[in-house]
């Protein structure tokens, strides 16, 4: 569809002027609806397999009970205790729960079962009380063998059990254990009479309590001559609260739309809450996302960013926006045809599930015995010989049904990632709404096919606008650059990256002339967006000077995190690592951790090698790893770990980061390894994280003192109940504000699994522990958040209009990337020439002051004083020289 000529104009035209107007309202109509039907959808499965307690707006209802319920059953146990004469024979059971336990598995059975008219009394009662005595055994099992608990919970965590499978589990091996007197574990079961009582009184105090549902004599029950006439009770919602329910769930319909791109630019933000999305069938969310959940909070909080002025981050988020895109159709082609292919074409993933091991003819003919015992009614045993059996295939199974989990989750999102670029194929250009986090970083909406997506979606899409490539103005370079850096040559100097591609012009041409048989492309680092690469480059090399090149051109910071960091401090060392200085090669701060640089750090490969030659008790661990990297320890071992410390990244970070790594190079074996081999795997894993946390620490050790100093702050403020405000370089203001989640935490094991449930609304009272936990890694996002305002304001006034934007990655077209390498080093520049960490001791200073004011009485100057104090001192910054980031080539590279 061509978009004819148009003068419309954003700012003053009405929306119904524009030639795309009726496109927008039909697709904006269809975003409703696609969302409405699968909320739909996702309710019809939940009732057929009565799990409607997993409905959203259901969860919202039980969390709304669960604090009323539990004191009732509480006050219900106090009374009848109480109370002279006989006691229900279901009280010695609740007194022995927690209240808020039994409400909760109360609140789950009925209403799981809410789709249906009618519950029956029996079967429901039957079915709280058995789960209220399998809770009681789960927890007398943790209380007096965790040991063996936790055993069985890590292998079924490891395996990803379903809550049926859990369950199944967990009643199986209760039984065994008594049956089997392994360990002490007394119990006497319930028995279908005490279950049955157990759970009428829990329905009891639900119906009474809530008043939204009913006991009443089952209107399809039929009579039968010379039978029993007593009637047949069921348990059925009130017609109030069917109304009720049915009107929330069409609100939570329409409310859950699937948020895709627009045909023409998105409604500009007025405030917070009004902007992206131009018709009313699309609720777009807030402009940003606090991290708040009570409801409460959020307006609150959006008030109050109503009423702040931050122009250059509205007309950040606009320039984004507005940037015109439009489907590659050349790589969207090759995508049909690999997808349909299913060979793992460019690391797409596997449609159908991986196949299970095959069944033993004992097990198929157990199975089929098991059939028939079921038919006649019959109890059916399974032979010691068979259950072997099982036991290995399950093992064997287990790694398979979690491959398939994954693998489901990627085949969804490549399925739509495809089905959208199809549908939006037919437009020469489209827009991506947008909206920020409380840290000011920039997202867009929509899902799956956008400038944020993975290699496929980011390969699927393409500037609409194409600008030319000429001998001045240095696009020609800069899209060679693109291709080697997306084939994964993006670790050498940019003059080696062009004559990689020159040397590789044959391939290249091939590649463009046919995709499908000249694959060379699909084993690239980032596949399409390579593929997308190349195809640009032999169009160029056919045109020549002058071609109209709309491709994005993407450069990253060298691990941003500690680029900021590092500027904040003027850190010389860690500086140099990560590309803040000038050098004939791109530094790698990951590779210098893993072997070190020959000058100031040792890096692990040397402290490992010193291990080994010294032959102490840890020499076996360091030569496992030695061996297993072939004598030569690679990046990709350290890269995650060094990425996550500027974010908060701990020492179980990086346990678990290596563990990935480990399980990626050195896979565990697929029934899981005896006690032993996983014991000495954890052995070998936690001598390495203790060797590369020293490395890091000596390589960041400004980087790790600045996170501490801001922890320290945010603790004298946290002992207020004050939000943290402080207002970055580009005029945004961020709100650190971690609510407490709960009053009371319900921990169960229903399943055996370890469920914590909300059972209050998320209070207004501050949550110290998860302010100083996120203090850290929100403060340097909301610095990389200012430097991209900062980059997109240059680019609005040079008028640079088409941007690509990944958090820590920037683009635009070939012709237009001198000019932004130039202004994204400004922009840094700029941020870290505010002392941002005395702009930040001053805002929580401030807050400090006015809560000395108001609560103490204090005269101001006396409480600028005493919060001062209150306050850890200015860090010392050391002698790097920051203007030396704008002759860095290699920055952002």
């Amino acid at each position: 569809m061509t978009l004819p000529f148009t003068t419309w104009t954003l700012t003053t035209d009405a929306p119904e002027m524009h030639p795309m107007w009726q496109r927008e309202l039909d697709l904006e109509r269809e975003m409703m609806q696609s969302g409405a039907d699968a909320v739909r959808d996702a309710v019809i499965k939940s009732e057929r397999r009565d799990q409607m307690s997993r409905s959203p707006v259901i969860r919202g209802v039980m969390t709304d009970w669960l604090p009323e319920l539990g004191a009732h059953i509480r006050d219900w146990v106090r009374q009848s205790s109480l109370t002279t004469g006989p006691k229900p024979i279901a009280l010695p059971y609740i007194k022995e729960m927690d209240p808020h336990v039994a409400a909760l598995i109360t609140v789950k059975a009925i209403m799981d079962g809410i789709g249906k008219s009618n519950q029956k009394l029996v079967y429901l009662a039957m079915n709280i009380g058995r789960t209220c005595e399998h809770e009681q055994q789960i927890r007398m099992w943790e209380a007096k063998e965790p040991k063996l608990f936790y055993h069985y919970k890590d292998e079924m965590d490891r395996n990803r059990a379903t809550d049926v499978h859990r369950r199944r589990v967990n009643v199986n091996q209760f039984a065994k254990l008594v049956k089997d007197q392994t360990i002490d574990l007394s119990w006497n079961g319930w028995g279908r009479e005490v279950s049955f009582r157990v759970g009428v009184a829990l329905i009891d105090a639900l119906v009474t309590k809530t008043g939204w549902f009913e006991r009443r004599p089952d209107p399809d029950h039929v009579f039968k001559r010379g039978a029993s006439n007593t009637p047949q009770w069921v348990v059925a919602p009130t017609e109030e609260f069917r109304k009720w329910l049915g009107k929330a769930m069409d609100r939570f319909e329409l409310n859950s739309p699937h948020f895709r791109p627009t045909v023409m630019p998105p409604k500009h933000w007025d405030g917070i809450r009004d902007g992206g999305y131009w018709t009313p069938y699309v609720q777009p969310p807030r402009l940003i996302r606090f991290k708040a959940h009570q409801e409460t909070q959020k307006e609150y909080a959006a008030d109050e960013y109503d009423a702040i002025d931050m122009p250059v981050v509205y007309d950040a988020i606009h320039l984004l926006q507005e940037t015109a895109w439009k489907v590659n159709k050349r790589v969207l082609d090759v995508a049909v045809k690999a997808w349909a292919l299913d060979e793992g074409i460019g690391k797409l993933p596997p449609i159908e599930d991986m196949p299970l091991p095959d069944k033993t003819p004992d097990m198929l003919e157990d199975l089929a015995a098991a059939r028939e015992a079921k038919r006649a009614k019959r109890e059916h045993k399974r032979s010691e010989h068979v259950d072997a059996q099982v036991l290995d295939w399950k093992k064997r199974a287990s790694p398979i049904y979690r491959a398939n989990a994954k693998r489901f989750t990627r085949m969804r999102a490549t399925t739509v990632t495809i089905q959208t670029a199809q549908k939006y194929a037919e437009f020469n250009r489209f827009y991506f709404p947008h909206m920020l986090d409380f840290r000011g970083r920039m997202y867009p909406i929509p899902n799956y096919l956008q400038p944020q997506g993975n290699d496929l979606a980011r390969g699927l899409l393409t500037f609409a606008d194409s600008l030319p490539i000429t001998e001045e103005n240095g696009g020609a370079g800069w899209l060679a650059i693109q291709l080697a850096s997306m084939w994964g040559h993006d670790k050498v100097p940019y003059g080696e990256r062009i004559d990689w591609v020159e040397a590789n012009e044959v391939m290249f041409r091939l590649i463009a002339e046919d995709p499908m048989v000249n694959m060379e492309w699909a084993k690239a680092d980032k596949p399409w967006q390579a593929l997308a690469a190349c195809l640009e480059w032999v169009d160029f090399l056919n045109t020549g000077w002058g071609f109209m090149s709309s491709l994005p051109v993407m450069v990253d910071g060298t691990c941003n995190g500690i680029q900021h960091l590092s500027a904040i401090l003027r850190d010389e060392v860690a500086g140099r690592y990560v590309n803040l200085v000038p050098s004939d090669r791109p530094q790698d701060i990951y590779k210098v951790v893993a072997r070190g640089d020959g000058d100031a750090v040792e890096g692990l490969q040397r402290i490992l090698e010193d291990i080994e030659a010294g032959g102490g008790p840890d020499k076996h661990k360091a030569s496992y790893w030695l061996d297993l990297c072939k004598r030569d320890l690679p990046r990709s071992l350290t890269k995650r770990q060094v990425m996550v410390l500027p974010y908060g990244g701990s020492r179980d970070a990086f346990y678990k980061y290596t563990r990935a790594w480990l399980d990626e190079e050195d896979p565990v074996p697929s029934d899981g390894g005896s006690e032993a081999y996983r014991n000495r795997r954890n052995e070998m894993i936690t001598f390495m994280v203790k060797h590369m946390w020293a490395v890091v620490s000596k390589v960041v050790e400004r980087g790790l003192a600045v996170m501490t100093w801001l922890q320290k702050c945010a603790k004298v403020v946290a002992d207020t109940n004050q939000p943290i405000y402080w207002q970055v370089p580009s005029g945004y203001v961020v709100r650190h504000f971690y609510g407490q989640n709960l009053d009371k935490r319900v921990e169960l094991k229903l399943s055996g699994e370890r469920v914590v449930v909300t059972v209050r609304e998320t209070t207004a009272k501050l949550s110290a522990v998860d302010q100083l936990r996120g203090i850290a890694p929100n403060f340097i996002h909301s610095l990389d958040g200012a430097a991209l305002m900062l980059c997109l304001k240059r680019c609005r006034e040079a008028g640079i209009e088409d941007f690509s934007s990944v958090h820590d990655a920037y683009g635009t077209h070939a012709s237009n990337m001198n000019a932004l390498a130039q202004y994204l080093r400004e922009a840094f520049v700029e941020v870290h020439e505010h002392d941002v960490l005395g702009e930040f001791r001053a805002a929580c200073q401030r807050i400090l002051v006015d809560v000395l004011v108001a609560e103490q009485g204090m005269d101001p100057l006396a409480a600028s004083e005493k919060a001062d104090e209150m306050l850890p001192a200015p860090l010392e910054k050391g002698s790097l020289d920051l203007n030396a980031v704008l002759e860095s080539d290699y920055f952002f590279a």
